[in-house]
């Protein structure tokens, strides 16, 4: 019988574990990068010559669900707002306090549904330095979501003003909202000759739970709307 010869497997080298400590270094400093230059996350369908601003928490899933296929990419606010000014351009806003119990319930508490979860936490939140943990309450997650500037915090936990707002204007054409996404959504679909329902998606068991009854007293309500004041103006919210 032929021996088949067997090779031992030799460590990872140095150089490996650099690459590898390099690379996570990059993704680190790229989730910093994106939040301090406030980059739009856009989806484009040029056959319609449409553009969709993408909040995290406003309805991404139901529009990318309803217009599948787009062209994914990263602007600017100034590119944005010149290189689309004959386009159908839009977003979806959501009320603040709403919002953030939305992200709580996807994200960390238990039972969270997102994906890239670690040890039970959304990994973006870890990559960006705050220090959440699975199952963690909800006041102790507003103190900790609201104690970060937009400029150095994950996607989700940014204000929508300060990725749709540039230079006091929005740098959509049409400002739409969550609580009436349907209507707003068909609006904007027949200004372009489409006919696609918007699909109901990522929603959590616990959405039955109205947002108001995590809020138990007036000084998360009132921490919360400090924090996303600029959101509270610009779209004419109330807790």
């Amino acid at each position: 019988m032929q021996e088949t010869e067997i090779k031992s497997l030799e460590a990872p080298s140095s150089a490996f574990w650099e690459r590898k400590l390099f690379s996570r270094l990059n993704k680190v400093r790229g989730t910093y990068k994106d939040a301090r230059q406030g980059r739009c996350r856009v989806a484009i369908w040029p056959e319609h010559r449409l553009l969709y601003l993408r909040l995290p928490k406003c309805g991404n899933s139901s529009v990318l669900a309803a217009l599948p296929n787009p062209e994914l990419r990263r602007l600017r606010s100034a590119t944005l707002l010149s290189s689309f000014e004959d386009w159908t351009t839009f977003t979806f806003v959501r009320n603040p306090w709403s919002r953030l119990v939305s992200t709580y319930r996807q994200k960390v508490a238990p039972g969270a549904t997102t994906r890239r979860l670690k040890d039970g936490v959304y990994e973006g939140f870890l990559e960006s330095g705050i220090p959440v943990y699975s199952g963690i309450p909800f006041a102790e997650f507003c103190e900790l979501a609201c104690s970060f500037p937009d400029h150095g915090t994950d996607k989700h936990l940014q204000s929508q003003s300060y990725v749709l707002m540039h230079k006091g204007e929005p740098v959509v054409k049409n400002v739409g909202r969550v609580e009436t996404i349907s209507e707003d959504w068909r609006r904007i679909a027949e200004s372009v000759g489409i006919a696609a329902e918007l699909p109901s998606l990522n929603v959590t068991n616990s959405e039955s739970v109205h947002y108001r009854e995590y809020y138990p007293d007036s000084r998360l309500v009132n921490l919360v709307g400090d924090r996303y004041a600029s959101d509270v103006a610009n779209f004419g919210y109330e807790f």
